[in-house]
């Protein structure tokens, strides 16, 4: 559905620009956590969607860390909760620094979330969309980012996925998830000087990338 959603979406764009949007995170973004808790050996079940970017419209930038048109009526679980609730400590939780979206309008950013495995044992699928095939830009805006996972080890290569079933985890490991950004609208080198600006102030991109999407506005010094 969600997949649909998002074709017809970019097929009408193109002759209604006022009324629809570059593409978006294009994923529910679900995960299934599960595992044992150290000191009462009660199981737990984490069920949890994640937030990204949307696209740019034709005259403003697509909002950030947002759900996705198939999620409904779905609440960001706060970190607090999730620490109480589930075995796992919430290391970092913000917007990515991944590149993607640039335009005269830019996407909006996605999101990574990292947690620590507190648990001996625990496992992880997940079911993340766009792990291939970026959110698309309109009118020479760039395109977004994929959604994916990685589990970092400290013995191990790091792995990475988009669907997986049941993915072993041990406690000390880390699991990264991370979110598109949308797909931006118009050329970058339309994008103002002043929004560049406000782009850096807040964090959202660098300015090294500052100065690789936009040379015309930001020479190097």
């Amino acid at each position: 559905m969600v997949a649909a959603a998002d074709v017809i979406r970019r097929a009408l764009a193109q002759v209604l620009p006022d009324r629809l949007i570059a593409g978006q995170l294009g994923s529910v973004c679900s995960i299934l956590l599960n595992g044992r808790h150290a000191t009462t050996n009660d199981e737990y079940l984490m069920v949890q969607p994640l937030v990204g970017g949307w696209g740019a419209g034709h005259d403003k930038d697509g909002e950030s860390g947002q759900f996705c048109v198939g999620n409904g009526e779905t609440s960001n679980i706060p970190v607090e909760l999730t620490e109480r609730c589930y075995e796992v400590f919430v290391e970092h939780y913000g917007f990515h620094h991944e590149d993607g979206g640039a335009g005269r309008h830019c996407g909006g950013r996605g999101v990574v979330l990292d947690y620590r495995i507190l648990s001996p044992k625990a496992w992880v699928s997940t079911f993340f969309g766009r792990g291939i095939t970026p959110p698309w830009g309109i009118d020479a805006g760039l395109e977004g980012s994929c959604n994916y996972a990685e589990i970092i080890r400290a013995d191990a290569p790091t792995e990475r996925f988009s669907r997986a079933n049941r993915v072993a985890l041990e406690e000390g490991d880390l699991l990264r998830l991370v979110t598109a950004n949308g797909g931006g609208w118009g050329p970058a080198k339309a994008r103002s000087l002043e929004a560049i600006q406000d782009d850096i102030k807040n964090e959202y991109i660098s300015i090294e990338q500052a100065r690789r999407y936009y040379p015309d506005q930001m020479p190097l010094a």
